[in-house]
């Protein structure tokens, strides 16, 4: 599933020299431009509160609304799903570690699939505070007129990415693997 994200993977470790984590500062979308359209930049506000930051054209193309400037987490139907999302963006955040999965997105005309990479970057010099959501979407939806997005559905084969801070205990029963410093 990493495949199709080698690029991007490629250029956020290229960002890392030698650190666990790339600077929101160090990244320039023209060295990304395939991927722009479909990248979405995060920040956590509070621990109960992420900021969609940038959301990529192709993003808001596929959710029909703009998404910049608000809360990341309402996509989710459930208020079950956002506390889940709360606790993983959070434990992400806290001790640095990757993911990549498949998303459901739930739409009028039906259940559709994005591959998802999410990768977390410092916005201050400090700490880690922001994440890149970086999605490969299931090219059906543009074969349909009249898409209505309604929510994110269930994440689905999801692997951690160990970046070099270990994976937290909650989420060690899922399949890892080590990116490379």
């Amino acid at each position: 599933m990493l495949a199709c994200f080698e690029p991007f993977i490629t250029y956020w470790q290229g960002l890392r020299s030698g650190a666990l984590l790339p600077s929101r500062e160090d990244f320039h979308p023209s060295e990304v431009r395939d991927f722009m359209g479909r990248i979405v930049i995060v920040e956590r506000l509070s621990r109960s509160h992420f900021l969609s930051r940038l959301v990529g054209t192709e993003i808001v193309t596929r959710l029909g609304h703009e998404h910049t400037g608000k809360d990341f987490l309402n996509l989710l139907q459930t208020p079950e799903s956002r506390e889940n999302q709360l606790a993983f963006y959070n434990a992400m955040l806290d001790q640095p570690f990757g993911s990549c999965g498949e998303r459901d997105i739930v739409t009028n005309k039906g259940t559709y699939h994005a591959k998802v990479l999410v990768l977390p970057i410092r916005h201050a010099a400090s700490h880690a505070g922001e994440f890149f959501a970086v999605f490969e979407f299931d090219q059906s939806l543009f074969l349909l007129s009249g898409i209505q997005f309604e929510h994110f559905g269930a994440l689905r084969h999801h692997t951690i990415l160990d970046l070099g801070a270990g994976v937290p205990d909650a989420y060690a029963c899922l399949p890892s693997e080590t990116l490379p410093a």
